[in-house]
């Protein structure tokens, strides 16, 4: 006879932000079994899937997943040396990366990317193609030295409008130039990005050495599934040894 055990797992969102600012969601659920982030549609898929968690709101929050104990589970694709880092940095990206990942396509306008930024707290996210794939990043930095080193070429000319009319509005209210430009005339076109099982102590790594802030965490066909920074590295080594941490929403 096999025994199964049900376990949850948790969804999470990956957000992709439109041309217009208009945001799509899709639903990824991390799975220990397939050592990999599925989208919702495979996990329902597959044969060990027990049902759908929908939380009061009436959103899908988990699901249940029976699975025989004692199945065999295949080996991380990526395998630290066993002997040169410790237990802690080898637990791989997956269990301290942030799940909730907004992403931008090249073809957004820098005014809808700036508004992003201010509506969701973030600073910087990844920028994507068509299949969710990384082709590069975008921050808050990208955007200032834009400002700062084209002062004028991502303006449009405003006609001037008269004393008298501008007065109209009231005070507090100024005049300013519209930007034009695009993700694509702004972003790094260069991403740091590591498989969801690699360890953690890697993308540390990584991130002091290229002196960076944040890594795309990617499927294993390269799709983001996820972000890390340094301070989601912390934040997950204080937690495994039972300190306390309030979430931070900021990236």
């Amino acid at each position: 006879m096999t025994h199964l055990r049900s376990a949850r797992k948790q969804v999470h969102s990956l957000q992709i932000a439109g041309n217009d600012g208009a945001i799509t969601t899709l639903l990824l659920i991390h799975c220990p079994l397939h050592h990999r982030s599925l989208h919702l549609e495979e996990c329902t898929e597959c044969p060990h899937f027990a049902r759908l968690v929908v939380s009061a709101s009436g959103k899908i929050s988990a699901i249940r997943c029976d699975q025989a104990l004692g199945s065999p589970v295949e080996p991380s694709v990526e395998s630290p040396p066993p002997e040169v880092v410790s237990p802690v940095a080898r637990a791989p990206i997956s269990a301290a990366m942030r799940r909730q990942v907004t992403c931008v396509r090249q073809s957004m306008s820098v005014v809808a990317l700036e508004a992003l930024f201010l509506d969701y707290g973030i600073s910087g996210a990844p920028v994507v193609d068509d299949d969710g794939k990384p082709v590069g990043v975008v921050s808050k930095t990208d955007l200032l030295r834009d400002r700062h080193e084209n002062p004028t070429s991502n303006s449009e000319w405003v006609p001037r409008i008269r004393d008298k009319d501008l007065s109209k509005l009231g005070p507090g209210f100024h005049l300013e130039t519209a930007r034009q430009g695009t993700v694509a005339d702004v972003m790094t076109p260069v991403v740091f990005s590591l498989q969801e099982n690699a360890p953690i102590s890697r993308a540390a790594a990584l991130m002091a050495h290229e002196g960076i802030h944040r890594i795309v965490v990617v499927s294993s066909d390269g799709v983001v599934v996820g972000i890390l920074t340094p301070l989601d590295v912390m934040r997950w080594i204080a937690t495994h040894d039972g300190y306390l941490t309030e979430p931070h929403a900021s990236g």
